[in-house]
């Protein structure tokens, strides 16, 4: 020992308790479930930490990330990678452990997390939460929020499911039964909300929980069946609840989005297809559409329509559609049940399987790049509604197909 150097041997044990709780504070949750029985002293440390928690996010629950390819099924970066494995029965009984100690919380973030459908019911249990955040959590899908809802948590005003393609639309209409005060339950990020103005001289209403509705007589009501984050844009697919007979195409039109600002936003489709390109095309100044305009480029190389849309947000208070709108989606989901699985299927598949005429339409893409590098700007030509004769990836021909978003 250096001169001067006094060695004590000190227990965590002997430490003042608000001394030990600072300590006992910087340990994710599930770790200091297990230290609170050690002693009692560590106990009163625990409790003093726990009882004025009323926010909390994954990374306190000791939750990592789960970013994963929904068709996967499986995929995880932890080891409860198996639904139904033991060591996932581990993990939502340590999870709902914790959980019963936080009697105060109020607002709980799992943003993209790997929460999964079994640990929502220890979440429907929490007495205080008014806010859930499971956001990109891609593992969680009906079963969870069922199990979320039969724990009926009575004081939950707002969720967020936004880019959790297991959760469709039948989950809004199970939190809003089962739910007394929800007041918000979303499924897309909150710039996608509002009445979106198109070049074509039609507004397009989109509400917090996916449900829409256009001015037009036809193919104007339903909901965002899928939303999927690709970075520097989003991509969606909408299904329509409006249309009198079966349609090939119902669940696979989308667009992709890019938000330019608060209020302006640029929309990419195709006018041959009903998906959308792979990618989120470059585009030069000069094909660049000004707000209330649209291009169409692809005379030569393919037919992509690109729209510069102006956007007002929702009144405050009004972010869920109204209880008109709200009541006939519903309706379709009870009474088309069939109709809806097929069509939600579609979206699913359609977003995250089918990718054959895609590649397709990126490859007529980048041709067209290489001739606006190469050559004069295409001409902008009026826009034609309307698409006919269009092959679904079953080889059957489509029906008429108008333009959508």
């Amino acid at each position: 020992v250096a001169p001067g150097v006094w060695h004590v041997k000190m227990s965590a044990s002997t430490l003042p308790v608000d001394l030990l709780a600072s300590v006992v504070a910087h340990l994710d949750l599930v770790e200091a479930v297990k230290c609170k029985l050690v002693c009692h002293h560590f106990k009163d440390a625990f409790g003093i930490v726990v009882q004025g928690c009323t926010e909390c996010d994954a990374k306190r629950l000791g939750l990592g990330g789960a970013r994963a390819n929904p068709a996967d099924g499986e995929a995880s970066t932890s080891e409860t990678s198996i639904a139904g494995c033991p060591a996932e029965a581990r993990a939502n009984e340590l999870f709902a452990l914790t959980l019963r100690h936080l009697t105060a919380l109020q607002v709980l973030s799992l943003r993209d997390s790997s929460v999964r459908d079994g640990m929502m019911s220890a979440i429907g249990g929490l007495p205080q939460l008014r806010t859930l955040d499971c956001a990109s959590c891609v593992h969680i899908g009906e079963r969870g929020v069922q199990l979320l809802c039969a724990a009926a948590p009575t004081r939950l005003r707002a969720v967020d499911f936004s880019f959790c393609p297991h959760v469709g639309y039948g989950c809004v209409v199970a939190l809003r039964r089962a739910c007394p005060a929800i007041e918000l339950v979303r499924r897309q990020p909150a710039w996608m909300d509002g009445a979106v103005s198109t070049p074509w001289g039609e507004t397009h209403t989109y509400y917090a929980d996916g449900a829409f509705e256009f001015t037009r007589s036809e193919e104007a009501v339903g909901w965002v069946a899928q939303t999927c984050d690709r970075g520097s844009h989003v991509e969606d697919r909408l299904l329509y609840v409006d249309i009198t007979q079966s349609w090939a195409h119902n669940g696979r039109i989308g667009v992709l989005l890019k938000r330019m600002d608060d209020r302006r936003l640029l929309v990419v489709q195709s006018t041959f297809m009903p998906e959308p390109p792979l990618r989120f095309p470059e585009l030069p100044a000069e094909l660049m559409p000004a707000e209330g305009a649209c291009n169409r480029l692809g005379a030569r190389a393919g037919n992509l329509l690109v729209s510069c849309m102006r956007t007002e947000p929702l009144p405050e208070g009004q972010l869920m559609p109204p209880p008109r709108l709200a009541a006939r989606l519903e309706r379709f989901w009870e009474q088309q049940a069939q109709e809806r699985i097929t069509y939600e299927r579609r979206a699913f598949d359609s977003m995250y399987k089918y990718i054959g005429g895609r590649e397709r339409l990126t490859t007529t893409l980048e041709q067209l790049v290489a001739i606006v590098n190469q050559e004069a700007p295409l001409a902008t030509v009026p826009v034609e509604f309307g698409i006919s004769n269009i092959e679904s990836d079953s080889g059957e021909e489509g029906t008429e197909l108008s333009d959508d978003s």
